[in-house]
């Protein structure tokens, strides 16, 4: 189940499709679309090795938990050396096409990879930082697209010389409150799962209180919907690749709705210990998503097309 969580690399891609798209350049289009496709393999191999070296650090754990236990390393389904050589396997693999695509890749690679195993050692044991880890590690995520395409860093040339890609920092503040309010979604979902047996599942959740992460959940989700509609408006940031006109905004309701959505799922529900099962099984929730990427390349690209014919 990691490659829908790594889509995300790929949405500096959709949301600079006015940048890089051209009819008359289909090579300088294939090779934008080939490096975003590209991270987007290497970080689903790293986030496959950092869930098989979670999962053999947690075997013991794993087995107490009523879900858990039936995962493939728990269950004894999968060996454990047979475990650890994989996840090896795809940590170099992955770092093979990221040093392929760009070196500010692969630094955003081996980011991305020190701190999961930072995580899974420990700072999943240490209350709020936790959550704050999930999060970050989805920011790598989307960093690492926008970097793939071409996106200038300091120290670095642009990989993409005919490209002039930027994002909005914006976008990087809603990505990490969106993962952090599902992340808090999941520590809920686990602790009001386990009940009594919370703190043997999940040491951690011995350090929560529903009161507490639902209050933290609320806050999150007003945060992330405001962050949004901050992102979509043009304050004149040069840097937010948003139209003038302020048209972006219309895609500020699909935000609201897929929080909304996932909250509603979470509290009325009672889903979420495992948000991206539920989120990928949940009709309205696809459809969303595919609306408010729809809508907001549309604009992009009208916004393009009547700029380049003087409209």
């Amino acid at each position: 189940m990691q490659a829908p969580k790594n889509g995300l690399v790929l949405v500096p891609l959709v949301f600079s499709v006015n940048i890089w798209f051209g009819v008359d350049d289909f090579g300088g289009m294939l090779e934008i679309v080939m490096r975003g496709v590209g991270a987007a393999v290497a970080f689903t191999l790293l986030s496959g090795a950092v869930y098989l070296l979670n999962d053999l650090v947690d075997v013991e754990r794993d087995r107490a938990h009523p879900v858990k236990r039936h995962r493939a390393i728990a269950s004894g389904d999968l060996p454990v050396m047979v475990a650890g050589i994989s996840a090896v396997v795809a940590v170099l693999v992955a770092g093979a096409i990221s040093v392929l695509i760009s070196a500010p890749l692969l630094l955003v690679a081996a980011g991305y990879l020190v701190l999961n195993v930072a995580y899974t050692f420990k700072l999943k044991h240490v209350a709020i930082l936790d959550v704050m880890s999930v999060a970050t590690g989805f920011v790598l995520r989307a960093y690492a697209g926008y970097v793939a395409i071409g996106g200038p860093v300091p120290g670095f040339e642009n990989g993409v010389p005919r490209v002039d890609i930027d994002v909005s920092p914006w976008f990087y503040i809603m990505t990490a409150l969106g993962s952090l309010l599902i992340a808090l979604g999941k520590r809920r979902a686990e602790l009001t799962t386990a009940g009594d047996e919370a703190s043997k599942q999940r040491g951690i959740l011995g350090d929560y209180t529903t009161q507490f992460i639902d209050a933290l959940i609320m806050s999150t989700a007003t945060l992330a919907i405001f962050t949004y509609a901050l992102y979509a408006i043009d304050l004149g940031d040069t840097g937010a690749n948003v139209p003038a006109d302020n048209t972006m905004m219309v895609t500020i309701p699909f935000v609201a709705y897929g929080i909304y959505r996932y909250l509603y799922l979470l509290y009325v529900k009672g889903e979420g210990e495992a948000p991206e099962i539920v989120l990928l099984r949940d009709r309205p929730t696809l459809i969303n998503g595919f609306l408010w990427l729809a809508v907001a390349s549309a604009i992009l690209l009208i916004h393009t097309i009547g700029t380049v014919n003087g409209g």
